[in-house]
């Protein structure tokens, strides 16, 4: 028989995610768990929002714990406006700092977002060895931004399609985050151009 305390390991979490929406709303500081716990259901959300009637195809999350707690998420989307024409990428990115506010980037503007989105396909392999029972070493880094790079667009060896979420403050995947961000800092415009 499971004890009756268990349960609460699956309320607990739901009740955690309603107070972050009630403190997020009400537009009090978040603390950096209520923080966390915002930026998981953005991160959810953003992987259904549609633009142009289009999934987006990547998105690179942001949560910064230091000095203070706030998260953003850009979406990356494949615009197709005709058959004959070539499409562009359009970034969309929400934040906790500004959350009535939407800030967009289009490679017709910005030169630099094909490069960034590009950096994005080249993820960097992972040691899962201690899967295995290994003890593979691994360098730590306690605070810092935590970068994610999410895709459903990923193709396996055999043509399978996969989808793929890896995170990170340190190392290959902060690095990319990092670069992403640096290279859309100039883009951004408060509405898209069309």
């Amino acid at each position: 028989m499971v004890p009756f305390v268990s349960g609460w390991r699956y309320f607990l979490p739901s009740l955690a995610f309603a107070g972050a929406m009630l403190v997020t709303l009400d537009g009090a500081r978040a603390t950096p768990a209520v923080q966390a716990s915002d930026y998981e259901a953005r991160f959810a959300l953003a992987q259904v929002d549609r633009v142009n009637d289009g999934p987006p195809l990547a998105l690179v999350g942001a949560l910064h714990h230091q000095p203070r707690a706030f998260w953003e998420v850009t979406s990356v989307y494949r615009i197709w406006r005709t058959k004959d024409e070539k499409p562009y990428w359009l970034v969309r990115r929400q934040s906790s700092d500004s959350p009535d506010k939407t800030r967009w980037a289009e490679a017709k503007h910005c030169p630099a977002l094909d490069g960034a989105v590009a950096r994005l396909a080249d993820p960097p392999s992972l040691n899962l060895d201690a899967l295995r029972g290994e003890s593979p070493s691994r360098n730590y880094m306690a605070d810092g931004t935590s970068y994610s790079i999410w895709t459903a667009s990923g193709v396996q060896p055999d043509g399978f399609g996969a989808e793929l979420r890896i995170t990170s403050n340190a190392g290959r995947i902060a690095e990319i985050g990092q670069a992403f961000d640096a290279a859309l800092a100039a883009c951004w415009q408060d509405q898209r151009s069309d």
